[in-house]
């Protein structure tokens, strides 16, 4: 299956991102698409939502910019789009009189790059030499090249303010744009339904494949835990990966059969070894912890890096501890805080608490109080005990947010509620306990 095809098309009766790019660029642009919707975001995509063979799809796609549930516009910027008139006329359609009528103002912009920018000014003129060397038709240079000009002129200037400047693979490019959208999108504006499981018929149990026994067995988890394993069983027996992994599930939480961790660690093993990323992530942790093997630090962070490498944010988050403290690597802040950046966008409310408190603190990063502060309070959305904490002691100091004493009380007891020390012992030391 493509990348493209794992994308949902847009629910236009729903707020949603508009993407504007040049198709050059689709590779790392459908990537991110599907970041936003694993992340619970509504997306515009041409691709997904326009019938390209029809004159009037150029038209079709400012109207979706115009459209009230156009809630921002994420426009990714390259010496393709930045010479593409479709893409000029895109982003200036954020701006029309009709569009500032239906949104009471312009529509919000994000510009994020597909490589390197630096300087605007200087990546122009980097874009208008590759341009004049091109074997394109003379006509055709004078036009991108005035498309270029009229780009950078109307929407970026020379400030630079809205182009996000890091490499492609820098885990702070999306570090930096995805906590815009999060500032940009309307709150409960999400799809509910994202990463909502498939569901499955009925099937006819003499004929299942291995993923079918799978797929059964996680419709049954809850209904019927014996009815789960067995079909997990059977499934893991026969090599399923994810049946594997359900298998270490199910022994490590007694889900239809008594709890052995030690088995569960074996079932983790055999997933892991298929490249199963919550397999190997479990299996880092068992191996961290000590639960069903002895414990082995180095051992751990291998299969947390293997997990992270894939993406997985819980594993991000946890190499990322690895490299924090040392444990079974050597030690290192920055890889530290990369790792939790990754893991964070992701919606991983350790990693923001980690995230934060590295920030706030100067710690593998350069200290930024406010960044520390924004971390803390989506972790603490969460319910994060820490993040409750360390929000308290920032608004009672007002160091990154504007003091409040009343609402840094509201955390202490939060935090406290959920057995924070530290927010017991503030509460009791301000004679609130």
């Amino acid at each position: 299956m493509s990348i493209l095809d794992q994308i949902r098309p847009c629910d236009m009766d729903r707020p949603y991102i508009f993407v504007s790019y040049s198709s050059l660029d689709k590779e790392l642009v459908w990537q991110d698409v599907l970041t936003f919707q694993n992340l619970g975001y509504n997306v515009w995509l041409d691709e997904r939502n326009l019938d390209k063979t029809k004159a009037s799809w150029k038209d079709d796609a400012l109207a979706a910019i115009e459209d009230y549930c156009c809630a921002l516009v994420v426009f990714y910027i390259s010496g393709n789009s930045l010479t593409s008139e479709a893409c000029y006329n895109e982003l200036r359609h954020t701006t029309t009189e009709t569009t500032v009528a239906f949104h009471n103002g312009e529509v919000k912009y994000i510009a994020v790059e597909t490589e390197p920018v630096g300087d605007i000014e200087s990546y122009k003129n980097q874009v208008y030499s590759r341009l004049i060397a091109s074997n394109i038709p003379k006509a055709e240079k004078q036009s991108r090249t005035l498309t270029l000009h009229n780009f950078v002129r109307d929407f970026f200037k020379t400030n630079n303010e809205k182009v996000r400047i890091h490499a492609k693979n820098d885990p702070a490019r999306k570090l930096d744009y995805l906590t815009d959208i999060v500032a940009s999108f309307p709150e409960g504006a999400k799809c509910s339904s994202a990463g909502a499981p498939a569901q499955f018929p009925e099937p006819d149990i003499s004929a299942l494949t291995p993923q079918q026994y799978c797929e059964l067995g996680i419709g049954q988890k809850d209904a019927n835990p014996n009815e789960a394993f067995l079909c997990f069983s059977k499934a893991a027996k026969a090599g399923d990966a994810e049946a594997q992994y359900w298998m270490g599930r199910c022994f490590h939480q007694g889900i239809g059969t008594e709890r052995d961790d030690s088995v569960s660690f074996s079932w983790y093993l055999k997933a892991a070894g298929q490249n199963h990323p919550k397999a190997q992530y479990e299996l880092g942790y068992a191996l961290f912890t000590g639960t069903g093997t002895p414990a082995d630090m180095q051992k751990a962070a291998f299969w947390f890096q293997k997990s992270a490498q894939q993406g997985y944010a819980a594993a991000q988050c946890e190499l990322g501890v690895c490299y924090y403290y040392g444990h079974g690597v050597k030690k290192d802040p920055a890889a530290a805080v990369q790792l939790f950046c990754m893991s964070a966008t992701q919606g991983e409310s350790d990693a923001q608490f980690n995230l934060g408190y590295c920030c706030f603190h100067g710690i593998g990063t350069g200290t930024d109080k406010k960044e520390g502060v924004f971390w803390y309070q989506k972790a603490a959305a969460q319910g994060n005990a820490s993040a409750l904490f360390e929000l308290g002691n920032s608004l009672a100091t007002g160091k990154g947010i504007r003091k409040n004493v009343d609402d840094a009380v509201m955390c202490y007891r939060q935090a406290a509620e959920k057995g924070h020390e530290g927010a017991l012992k503030k509460l009791k030391s301000l004679g609130l306990l």
